[in-house]
């Protein structure tokens, strides 16, 4: 074989698997534009809690970006895109580098900064003022090349959030974001769910006046053993709406035994569809955490408000 002909062989070979590979490693290649949902919470009665709203969210929030198209990636639509869906709870993992908060996932740089994400939800309730937004907002690794700390660099960026230590009513928080408190803080301040967050299992964090229940299965062998933590969790935990009880639900994760192993696609491609059946024969479903969530999953959640 002559050396032209090779490298044609060659060349088309790598296409197509650069082809294959994207095809697999993005979960929602036509997202679209779907604001149908932009301000669903306008008929909520805003006397009702947070933790009596059914609520669509997303894992992982901000990461986009993946590490050479391996790992890391967990959503396909921008933060804009999710809120339009009627994402009213965001997952964002923040580290310090070179004194900017910066969205990572892991060792990923995800290519926004914690400014830019506040300032696409604001000027998202700006316009929708019947909305609210959780923000669980979780430290990642240590501080880089910084000269203050991780609490120092953030406190001042919280003036826009609702920061009391107890779950609102929606009236207390139309228009605002709501701080759910991931990394460790000096003073007590907003929804504490720092201590006491049990790594890859089903728990509850008591803070006396409130309670966090958490169902954050995330590495398992088999994806219908996740669907079964989700189904158990709703069960057990949401058979009631209770005001002083937010229950968070992630239907995220990723296979321990499978390649990539720490990839969230194959997972999603599985969970997503069955999740969306196990929603909707429930009447109430806590916050439901998705990766690649989409219009459709979101959708599925907040008809359980109605």
């Amino acid at each position: 074989m002559n050396k032209i002909k090779k490298h044609v062989i060659i060349s088309s070979c790598v296409a197509v698997s650069t082809i294959t590979i994207a095809a697999l490693l993005c979960f929602n290649l036509n997202l679209g534009i779907d604001s149908r949902n932009r301000n669903w919470m306008k008929d909520i009665n805003e006397s009702t809690s947070l933790a009596e709203i059914s609520l669509p969210g997303s894992h992982d929030s901000l990461a986009l970006y993946s590490l050479v198209d391996v790992a890391g990636k967990c959503q396909d639509a921008s933060v804009t895109q999710q809120l339009n869906f009627g994402v009213r709870f965001f997952d964002v993992r923040l580290q310090l580098r070179n004194n900017v908060l910066r969205a990572v996932h892991g060792i990923v740089d995800e290519k926004m900064t914690f400014d830019t994400f506040n300032n696409e939800v604001d000027d998202f309730l700006k316009a929708n003022p019947s909305e609210t937004v959780i923000v669980s907002i979780k430290k990642e690794g240590d501080d880089v090349k910084s000269t203050s700390t991780f609490e120092e660099s953030i406190k001042p960026k919280l003036s826009s959030y609702y920061t009391e230590s107890r779950i609102p009513t929606l009236k207390e928080v139309r228009g605002k974001k709501v701080l759910l408190n991931r990394y460790t803080s000096k003073e007590k301040i907003g929804l504490e769910a720092c201590a006491g967050w049990n790594d890859n299992s089903t728990f509850i964090i008591d803070n006396s006046t409130y309670k966090i229940n958490v169902q954050d299965h995330y590495k398992f062998d088999d994806a219908e053993i996740k669907l079964n933590d989700i189904s158990s969790f709703i069960n057990s935990t949401l058979l009631y709406k209770d005001a002083t009880n937010l229950s968070l639900n992630y239907f995220s994760g990723y296979l321990s035994k499978g390649f990539p192993p720490s990839y969230s696609v194959p997972v999603a491609k599985v969970v997503n569809p069955q999740a969306k059946k196990i929603i909707e024969n429930n009447y109430f479903v806590g916050t439901c955490i998705f990766d690649f969530v989409t219009y459709d999953l979101a959708t599925s959640v907040i008809r359980r408000n109605f």
